[in-house]
């Protein structure tokens, strides 16, 4: 039986594959923790991973003694079809004190049930700048207060400093860090040494989706051609810019967004052309671009992350797509 972790990164067409691919396609048994077609359909919540993290703090597993719990998350497994699982949370800077532990914990689990248990990986990456400036603005809200930096090109001064490394700036630190891909994916070589893990490019996804689908499918094993109707009957959702600026939600609608009425009413075609329509600059405010300091800006995450990169490229044997030397 095998599994395949789909692992993000956040902003790289996650939300796509969750609602128009992985809910739909007829050879997979998509288990969760998000179905945005069908909230009553999820297998296993985010809550289930997390709390299966909690309860196993032991990072060391191999002997660990299976304990019940609340949930038999065993039953919803396919011997048959490919099973996956897809959850950002798993590169988000927030789910560090987690380390993989539910993972680990489930691949134990499936092994006491099931014969020849596969867990492979798949994360579409995107260069770091887009990855990190797209991230920033679409929650801005909540990444904003966490770093204590309410401008994105603060970000950038604060890199120019010596003094990064001082206690003030661990937040920005711990946020950088789950962009940094040779971190990534030592750490599941080390977690999951017999795993396979495929990487995919959002840059393909956007300019040459025939080669994004054609390697999705090949790793997955999923017919090709079914996989290319659905992936061509839907639109790949992108960040709101327009005209160099860049939007953001408002403070108070955040709050209402997140809100039981909100909930309750955002499916509503009607409710949502007129948010669209009417309510937009009550919304949205907009930080607009520099494009001369984003040229700059571009430069210091290559130089940030360049050595890291350049061993990722040489260890995986990718090319080197975004020239990180």
């Amino acid at each position: 039986m095998r599994v395949i972790v789909h692992i993000g990164y956040p902003r790289t067409g996650s939300t796509f594959l969750q609602k128009n691919i992985f809910p739909v396609h007829k050879d997979i048994c998509f288990l969760g923790p998000k179905n945005f077609l069908n909230l009553n359909d999820i297998k296993i919540t985010q809550y289930d991973l997390n709390l299966i993290a909690e309860q196993n703090q032991d990072n060391n597993l191999k002997n660990k003694i299976i304990h019940r719990i609340d949930k038999n998350l065993v039953q919803h497994f396919d011997k048959k079809k490919i099973n996956i699982i897809s959850s950002e949370q798993y590169t988000n800077y927030s789910n560090t004190i987690n380390d993989f532990r539910d993972l680990k914990y489930l691949q134990i689990l499936l092994n006491e049930n099931f014969d020849n248990v596969k867990i492979d990986f798949l994360i579409v990456l995107r260069n770091q700048f887009d990855l990190i400036k797209s991230f920033y603005y679409h929650t801005y809200q909540n990444i904003s207060n966490f770093l204590k930096i309410y401008k994105f090109e603060s970000i950038f001064d604060i890199l120019d400093k010596d003094n990064l490394n001082n206690q003030t700036y661990f937040p920005l630190r711990l946020f950088l860090k789950s962009y940094d891909f040779n971190y990534l994916n030592n750490k599941l070589l080390d977690k999951f040494e017999s795993s396979n893990i495929k990487y995919l490019f959002y840059e393909d996804l956007n300019f040459d989706k025939n080669h994004f689908i054609n390697e999705l499918s090949n790793f997955c094993n999923l017919d090709n051609d079914y996989t290319k109707e659905l992936f061509n009957s839907k639109i790949i959702n992108n960040r709101k810019v327009k005209d160099n600026k860049n939007f953001y939600l408002k403070s108070y609608v955040h709050k209402i967004i997140h809100s039981k009425i909100y909930l309750f009413m955002k499916d509503k075609v009607s409710f949502k052309n007129f948010l669209k329509k009417y309510l937009s600059s009550f919304i949205y405010s907009y930080s607009t671009s520099n494009l001369k300091k984003e040229v700059v800006f571009k430069k210091k995450i290559k130089k940030y992350y360049g050595t890291s990169n350049s061993k990722f490229f040489e260890q995986t044997k990718l090319i080197d797509r975004y020239n990180y030397q």
